[in-house]
Parts: C-alpha cells; sequence; structure tokens
C-alpha cells in the first residue's frame, strides 16, 4: 500500500501523524535549546562555566506540556504529590514588634560550622510551597544547613503588628541576616529567593551594597520581574495572562483577609473592605501595599521595586535564572545588556520555563531544571570557598569602580584587568549623565552636562600622546571636530562659514582662521598671543602684551613668499604717543577683538 492510498483510506490517521511529525520537528528545533549565559568575561563567568555542567547540556521541557501559561501552572499542579517537608521552626521577633519564622530542614546531619542556604519564597508562598519543597528536596544531600524565611503572617506565623511585606522592602531580610550572622559567625551564608522572594533579595542587595556583602557570600534568584512596570503590564494582557493576574489577586485578598484581626479597622489608611474588592494585583497595590508603605500609588511601588537598572550596586556574585517566556516578565526587559558589562551578575535564560516552571522529561520527577541548576551552583560554591573570595573580590573592585555617586552626579567606572570601563547608567542624576569606556585602548567619553554633549572618540579623532590629552567640546551649538594628522591634533570648527582648527605641539595652541580669504593664526606662548596675516603676500604680527595693550603692531616682509616689494620692515611700539601711519600700511586692533580671540583660542 502506498502512502497516497493510505491516505485516501485512512485520512484520518495521515493528518494525525502529520501534525505530529510537524510538532516533534518544532519541537526539536524550537523549543530545545541550550540556555544563554550572559555575564562579562570574569572569574565568576568562568566559575559558573567550569563548575555548571548543565550549562553545556540543553533544556529538553516537557514536550507535552512546553507552552509558558502550561509550564507555569501545570509545575504547581505536579508538585503537589511531593510530601510535606519536616522544618525545626525558630520565630525572630523583629525590632518594630513583628516577627518572621525561620524553618530549618530537619533531618540533616551536618556540622556547626556547615554553610547555610536562606531560601526566600514567592508572593503568598511559605516553606510548605511546592516549588520550595522541591528546592529542599534537591539539596538536603548538600552539606549545608537549609532554612525558609516566612515572612509576615506567612506559614502560620501570627502578624504582631499592620505591616506586612512588599518587593521594595527587604529590611526583614537584613533582620535575619544579622541574626543567622551573629547566631553563626564565619559561616558563608547563600541566599535564593524566589519570584517576590527574588525581588526582596534583588532589593537588598541593591540597596545595602556592603552591609550585603558582609553577610552573604553569594545570592541567586529566580523568576523574578527585573521591570515591575513591564511585568505588570505584561500581566495584564488577556487571556491567560490576566487569568493568572486575577488568581495571585485573589490569593492575596485571601491571605488578607486571614489578617484581618490586625489589617481591619477605620484607623488605617486603607479600607480591607475595599482592598477585599480588588480583582487585579494593580488593584490590590494601589487600595493595600502603596498605602503600607508609603508609596503615592501602585506606580510608584513598582518603579521602587524594580532591578534592571540597579545591577551596578550589586557587590556579591549573583545568579539569576529566568525563561524567555515568563508571563510575568517581557523578554525585552530582562537586563542582559548590564549584565555583559558586570563583572559579577550572571543571567541564564531558557527559551521555555514560564514562571516557577522549568519541568522537563517526557514525565516530570521530583526534581526540575532549576533544581537541578541551583543544586549544582550550590554543590560547586561550598566546595570552592577560597576561589569565591577571588570572585567576591572582583565583584567588590568592579561594585565600587562602576558606581560612584560624587557631588549628584552618577559616574560608572570599571577597573578590570587594568582597563577602566564605564557605561552609561540610565539613572539619570541631576540632568547630568556620564560615562566613560576604555574598549581596547580607546577612551569615549559621553558628557550631557547642562544639556550640552561632549564627546570624546579615541577611534580616529582623540589623541593621547606624550601625556597631552586633545579634548573637543560641543558648546554654544557649535559642533567642533577633531583629527590625527601626522602626529598632530586639529580640530575643525565650523561656525558661520568659518574653520577653526587647533594644533597642539610642544605646548603649543595655533589656530587658524579663514575668514574673508584671510588666514589668521593665534600662537599662545607664555602667555602671549601672536597672529599672523596673510594680506598681498605679506605676514603681518601683533603681539599682545599684558593681554590689553592692542597697539603694539610689527609688521614684516615674508621672505619665504619672496615678495622683494614687501622688503621694508616696519615696526611700532607700545609707548605713550602712538605712532601714527599711513593708512593702508596699518590695521588697527582693539583690545575687546584680541581678548576675544584668546578666548577662542584657548
Amino acid at each position: 500500500m502506498d502512502f497516497y492510498s493510505l491516505y485516501s483510506e485512512c485520512p484520518s490517521i495521515m493528518l494525525g501523524l502529520s501534525v505530529g511529525a510537524g510538532l516533534i520537528v518544532y519541537y526539536l528545533l524550537e523549543v530545545v535549546r541550550r540556555p544563554q549565559l550572559t555575564c562579562r568575561r570574569s572569574e565568576w563567568r568562568r566559575f559558573l562555566e567550569t563548575h555548571l555542567t548543565i550549562l553545556q547540556e540543553k533544556y529538553w521541557p516537557t514536550p507535552w506540556c512546553y507552552e509558558s501559561h502550561c509550564q507555569t501552572v501545570l509545575a504547581s499542579l505536579l508538585r503537589l504529590r511531593l510530601p510535606d517537608i519536616t522544618y525545626k521552626r525558630e520565630v525572630l521577633q523583629l525590632k518594630d514588634g513583628g516577627q518572621i519564622s525561620l524553618d530549618w530542614l530537619a533531618g540533616v546531619e551536618v556540622g556547626a560550622g556547615s554553610p547555610i542556604v536562606l531560601v526566600l519564597p514567592g508572593l503568598t508562598g511559605s516553606s510548605q510551597s511546592e516549588y520550595v519543597k522541591g528546592l529542599m528536596l534537591a539539596v538536603r544531600h548538600l552539606p549545608a544547613r537549609c532554612v525558609v524565611l516566612n515572612n509576615r503572617g506567612i506559614g502560620g506565623v501570627r502578624l504582631m503588628t499592620t505591616r506586612t511585606y512588599c518587593a521594595a522592602n527587604s529590611d526583614d531580610l537584613e533582620e535575619a541576616l544579622q541574626y543567622l550572622s551573629s547566631t553563626h559567625p564565619g559561616v558563608p551564608i547563600v541566599a535564593i529567593g524566589i519570584s517576590l522572594g527574588g525581588m526582596i533579595t534583588g532589593n537588598y542587595l541593591t540597596t545595602r551594597g556592603e552591609r550585603a556583602a558582609k553577610y552573604l557570600t553569594a545570592a541567586v534568584v529566580m523568576s523574578i520581574p527585573w521591570n515591575m512596570v513591564l511585568g505588570l503590564s505584561s500581566m495584564e494582557k488577556p487571556l491567560c495572562n490576566l487569568l493568572l493576574n486575577r488568581y495571585l489577586a485573589h490569593c492575596l485578598c485571601q491571605l488578607a483577609d486571614s489578617m484581618s484581626y490586625q489589617l481591619a479597622g477605620d484607623q488605617h489608611k486603607w479600607n480591607l473592605k475595599q482592598v477585599m474588592k480588588s480583582k487585579t494585583i494593580r488593584e490590590f497595590d494601589t487600595q493595600f501595599t502603596a498605602m503600607q508603605f508609603g508609596f503615592r500609588d501602585a506606580e510608584d511601588y513598582y518603579l521602587s521595586s524594580c532591578l534592571h537598572d540597579k545591577l551596578d550596586r550589586i557587590k556579591i556574585p549573583l545568579l539569576c535564572l529566568t525563561a524567555a517566556d515568563d508571563p510575568f516578565q517581557p523578554l525585552h526587559a530582562i537586563p542582559l545588556e548590564a549584565a555583559k558589562r558586570s563583572s559579577h551578575v550572571a543571567i541564564i535564560v531558557t527559551a521555555r520555563g514560564g514562571h516557577i516552571g522549568f519541568m522537563e522529561g517526557v514525565l516530570p520527577t521530583t526534581y526540575y531544571y532549576s533544581d537541578r541548576l541551583i543544586s549544582q551552583l550550590l554543590a560547586a560554591i561550598f566546595s570552592n570557598v577560597d576561589q569565591l573570595k577571588q570572585i567576591r573580590k572582583e565583584a567588590d573592585n568592579f561594585a565600587s569602580a562602576v558606581f560612584n555617586n560624587i557631588d549628584g552626579k552618577l559616574e560608572s567606572d570599571d577597573n578590570v584587568d587594568g582597563k577602566i570601563e564605564s557605561y552609561d547608567n540610565d539613572d539619570n542624576v541631576d540632568g547630568k549623565i556620564e560615562s566613560y569606556d576604555n574598549i581596547n585602548g580607546k577612551i569615549e567619553s559621553y558628557d550631557n552636562i547642562n544639556g550640552k554633549i561632549e564627546s570624546y572618540d579615541n577611534i580616529d579623532f582623540y589623541d593621547h600622546v606624550d601625556g597631552k590629552i586633545g579634548c573637543y567640546d560641543h558648546v554654544d551649538g557649535n559642533i567642533e571636530s577633531s583629527k590625527k594628522v601626522d602626529g598632530k591634533i586639529e580640530s575643525c570648527d565650523n561656525i558661520d562659514g568659518k574653520i577653526e582648527s587647533y594644533d597642539n605641539t610642544d605646548g603649543k595652541i595655533e589656530s587658524y582662521d579663514n575668514t574673508d580669504g584671510k588666514i589668521e593664526s593665534y600662537n599662545n606662548i607664555d602667555g602671549k598671543i601672536e597672529s599672523y596675516d596673510n594680506i598681498d603676500g605679506k605676514i603681518e604680527s601683533y603681539d599682545n602684551i599684558d593681554g590689553n595693550k592692542a597697539n603694539e603692531t610689527r609688521e614684516y616682509d615674508n621672505a619665504i613668499h619672496d615678495n622683494v616689494d614687501a622688503a621694508t620692515q616696519k615696526s611700532s611700539n607700545n609707548s605713550e604717543d602712538t605712532e601714527e601711519t599711513t593708512k593702508g600700511e596699518k590695521e588697527e586692533y582693539n583690545t575687546a577683538e584680541l581678548k576675544r580671540g584668546v578666548g577662542e583660542v584657548s
């Protein structure tokens, strides 16, 4: 039976086989991909490439469930079969009267000096959330103590004050780290933040700086909305994203209702009854979160929570795992360009995975792709503590050089391998943006000060020779360009049809102005301004000594031009009685014009 006969007799079977073959081809070509690691060439990147063998493998998402929303929803449903984890709870009293809990993974025998893994769950998550249980099962074999931080009012922790938690505030995390460091001195601590927990971790790293580096050895964040503004906009798009949005808003309202014993009442800024009517995350944040934490509105809260423009402030090694199809975060909002410039912030992007999904294999087992990756990373960190010290040193040097806030100016520099590289920081402070970039020995800088744009380029125009630096400035609407000719730096300024060039040679500044057919040059030597005018083959020189004597004029015959008729040399000395000369033998120059010329040359 040939193919045509089979198709004629069993069209449904053939159609099904054709569709199946097409889906297999699509899966192999478009879905199965090796994860993308983005980070500059550094000790941290080399560490990851060496120890994370999973990065050399292709990520094989579950073939019947690789769509982003299916990964997001079904990953949680399939994890429901995981057994509850046994913890040993420790309640931590906070400075403001609130409390959080630290749930320590039980049944793990490790020494007192073993490292600590601190896990921060997501939006309404706790130590018994499905993705947290999966992670605990994956890392429990490591020689480390694992502990989960349950936020205020979460996981059976009673809410003692009216304050809860949000992505833009990391005070509770800092108190937890201070406690862990004081009770376990000298022990390496690695923080793992998932979704909202990752945003709290990122907020802590970007706002605490030195203190974060004091308490944490390294950190991992997973499935975080880097840009909350774009992330929420994406979550509000119909249909699937909006349904997820409404489901999460429902979870938030249930959580707020469970805390009504503290949150209800007319004495608060918010109205709990109105909060309970929220249908989306934005409505909930507008009615409750923004009010509780002192933001103007939800948009202000989202802007404060953004991390995509703050990577330069992080001072410890950070690994970020995210999926390109995460419905909570558009791909273009992931700060890959910032990661390319960073020595210690690495972003791993998988082609698929959804939000906290990362299911793999035909039949997803207990461990998912994210669990295996984090487990490998932790094992590498704990077995290479000395190498991590060098990476942390590089990270600190990079961060200190990249982010310097001086006099309200935001300057970024990078001192790595003897090079100073700095990149334009999107943060515009006082309208000034300064960036300095040393790439391949070239120095390019772009400075926006008071609305002026100055650019320095070492490709053809910027020369740093023998300690001399030629600068070219765009001031008052004038455009100056520079050119390096025969070791000289010449710059030409096209102003009102005039071409001025400046040559910095042997400390002298010469400028030539072609106006009305005349070539004027000004030479600044020992504070003297000499100008030469070539008219009718004659060279006239005017020397302004003391900067304000305009009547001292000397006229010389230009023998170089063989002007025999003009061989007579005339000179005039500056004295109280000015010599009168005939018309055509002398040109008058006033002091104001000479001063203006000095300003143009210098």
